[in-house]
């Protein structure tokens, strides 16, 4: 039964994917112009390497998707990760995809520094 259950989940990853891209590919294609290129590089990038560094993030943390404060740091991080992005982008004139390698090493660091503060904290089971 588990791996049913599995199974769903994946289609449902697969299918959310699918519907992401396509829902990109129609956005590109409405915003191509003069610009269109450009415009790809910010938000494009912006969208394929959110999904880059939190999907590590997700699947690096698997032994703590059963708490529930793990997933609201997750949105938490991933909140402001998009405010301040899309602040970034809106505001200056050039951009490199290449510039948003950046966040790695700033977010992944922070989020674990969080995590530990927030499993450090955490009561545990059993009394102790």
């Amino acid at each position: 039964m588990r791996w049913r259950t599995e199974r769903i989940f994946d289609f449902a990853t697969y299918i959310g994917i699918a519907i992401t891209f396509s829902a990109g590919l129609v956005w590109f294609a409405s915003a191509s112009g003069p610009n269109g290129a450009d415009q790809f590089g910010r938000w494009g990038g912006l969208v394929i390497n959110t999904a880059i560094l939190f999907g590590y993030i997700i699947k690096e943390s698997r032994p703590h998707w059963h708490i529930g404060s793990f997933w609201m740091l997750t949105i938490v991080m991933f909140s402001a990760h998009v405010v301040v992005f899309t602040a970034i982008l809106l505001h200056i004139q050039e951009w490199k995809v290449l510039w948003f390698l950046v966040m790695y090493p700033i977010e992944i660091p922070l989020f674990g520094l969080l995590l530990d503060r927030i499993i450090a904290t955490r009561p545990r089971k059993g009394g102790m």
